[in-house]
């Protein structure tokens, strides 16, 4: 007579009499040789069929029940760490779009003013943003523009023109009889007496 077989890891039998051994459900696992039963999952964690062990949940991913045969992705704005029973939401200056993986910095001209952003806004026309990882735009300073969205820097006013204000797209022609000499001014300067200039001038 041969002797009784023991079930290997992940394989169990249920109960005397057994003729074979029973693969571990999907979302437990069966660590022991010579198990009676099978023992679900923890939550943060998941496993297949037939499982010694249970595998934790990657990052991005939660699991908060016991028993599961898989992960959960985190919903856009939201992320976790391995081995987790939630999300959280990302901080500001970061976000994350829906799915595995953690919140990431923003690029230079963009920002995340709020937590639980699913993506970064781009900077407005008139703003900048230099750094990584922003959480709010700065606007651009009399003598400089930035005519568009997204931008890392402002852009100084060129000769013949200027800007007075903040937050500027454009900067503004120097008028006849007037000139501005260098760049990012703020104001024009009037052609003395005996001097004339066009729209837009650097010299009189």
């Amino acid at each position: 007579a041969t002797s009784p077989e023991k079930c290997e890891g992940g394989r169990y039998a249920p109960g005397e009499g057994s003729s074979s051994c029973t693969d571990a459900n999907a979302g437990f696992y069966v660590a022991d040789e010579a198990a009676k039963k099978q023992t679900p999952c923890p939550p943060g964690s998941y496993s297949v069929t037939a499982a010694s062990t249970c595998n934790p949940c990657a990052a991005g991913e939660f699991s908060a029940d016991e028993g599961k045969a898989s992960c959960t992705s985190c919903a856009a704005g939201k992320s976790s760490p391995e081995g987790a029973t939630d999300c959280s939401k990302c901080e500001r200056g970061t976000a994350k779009p829906a799915g595995p993986g953690e919140c990431t910095s923003c690029e230079p001209g963009r920002f995340a003013d709020k937590k639980g952003r699913g993506e970064c806004q781009l900077t407005d026309a008139g703003f900048f943003v230099e750094e990584s990882g922003a959480f709010e735009q700065k606007q651009c300073l009399p003598g400089t523009y930035s005519p568009g969205a997204g931008a890392v820097e402002c852009t100084p006013c060129e000769e013949g023109r200027y800007v007075a204000r903040k937050q500027a797209t454009a900067c503004d022609l120097a008028s006849g009889g007037e000139y501005v000499a260098t760049i990012g001014a703020t104001k024009p300067s009037k052609c003395s007496a005996g001097r004339f200039s066009g729209s837009g001038a650097s010299s009189c």
